[in-house]
């Protein structure tokens, strides 16, 4: 209907070939697409206010502040535009309009797109934010700016398609460039898709304590490149992630709990009796401790070695922390010993008894 509209408006001005007139109205146009912007722009703005308190507002904020600069070129360029037009300018005039206008508005579509993707960013900030994911976080800038640069590429080819360069030769020679580049910077590449592989498998994060082959330690800092662990004798180690992707990791952090295992070994001349009372005594201390998961309790009397008799002790603690650990821990060995006392049972030691002319000598 528009069309069929300007196209009478057009037929009716040339056939009146009032070329005063043509202009009027050309610059109507342009001041109407002016005011018809500040009217969408005001109407975008009340639409804004009056979801400031819904949950969504925002992102409507972030989404209004990204188009209203580029939507108000858009209306002034098409009113621009349709007032040349109905100027009727030369042919060749208008064709090089047509480029121009194309070209223009190919790079107000770009400006909002890559607008549009930074609030993306942002939002995927926020929400990476509130779960306190450092790890995500460090990668949102990088994101960022990776997808500006993709946004940027293909804007500038299709703009460069459009206004009559040949594209295919252009990549072409840029291919060349490109593939040395791709091999100077193979290992970084490598370290950054290591830190993709990463960030997807979440094997990690910050402030967790894992292992990696003979580095164990603290995380304290993933990078693009690199990830930084402190171990336990204060030092930093630096680990590139093409070797992280690849390796095997051991996540202490993520035990549901630890498990103690040591052999006490008490003397042979002990007894029977002895030995029963006192693997019985050890597991009813277990039972009755707190912190210690009961169905994880093993005490058995399970080896006699060539120095002592070996009683197996196995539980686990409910807490994964390593100094609460050593703490649950020390409290049933002190407990272990008392009881020892106790019922008189002695712990062995190494010791060789020889016999010399009929005298034992230990």
């Amino acid at each position: 209907m528009s069309a069929r509209l300007l196209e009478t408006m057009l037929q009716f001005l040339h056939d009146v070939d009032i070329s005063w007139l043509r202009y009027g109205i050309a610059i109507l146009v342009v001041l109407s697409s002016i005011v018809a912007q500040k009217l969408v722009s005001s109407f975008l703005a009340k639409k804004l206010k009056s979801s400031a308190e819904s949950a969504v507002f925002f992102v409507n904020n972030l989404f209004f502040a990204a188009i209203n600069k580029p939507l108000a070129v858009i209306f002034v360029l098409g009113g621009i535009y349709l007032g040349l037009v109905i100027c009727q300018l030369p042919i060749a005039y208008q064709e090089h309009i047509d480029g121009g206008f194309t070209a223009v508005l190919s790079c107000l579509i770009l400006w909002i797109l890559v607008r549009l993707s930074d609030i993306l960013m942002t939002v995927i900030g926020d929400k990476l934010s509130a779960t306190n994911d450092k790890i995500a976080l460090q990668f949102i800038p990088l994101l960022r700016r990776a997808l500006r640069v993709l946004l940027l590429i293909v804007g500038v080819i299709f703009i460069v398609q459009n206004i009559g360069v040949d594209v295919g030769s252009l990549l072409a020679g840029l291919g060349i460039g490109g593939l040395a580049v791709a091999l100077a910077a193979q290992e970084s590449l490598a370290n950054f898709f290591g830190a993709l592989v990463l960030l997807v498998d979440r094997p990690f994060k910050i402030n967790d304590w894992i292992k990696i082959n003979s580095v164990e330690g603290i995380v304290e800092e993933m990078g693009f490149r690199s990830t930084r662990i402190r171990t336990w004798e204060r030092v930093l180690v630096t680990l590139p992630n093409k070797g992280l992707a690849n390796a095997t990791i051991e996540n202490w952090t993520k035990m549901d709990k630890r498990r103690v295992r040591q052999t006490l070994a008490i003397t042979y001349d002990s007894g029977e009796q002895k030995i029963q009372q006192f693997s019985a005594g050890l597991a009813d201390l277990l039972q009755r401790h707190a912190e210690v998961e009961k169905d994880t309790i093993i005490v058995r009397f399970t080896d006699f070695n060539a120095s002592s008799l070996d009683i197996l002790v196995q539980y686990f603690t409910l807490t994964t922390v390593y100094v609460e650990f050593l703490r649950i821990k020390e409290q049933n060995n002190y407990a272990f010993l008392a009881l020892a006392e106790q019922l008189r049972i002695d712990f062995a030691f190494p010791t060789q008894t020889l016999h010399v002319h009929g005298k034992e000598i230990t």
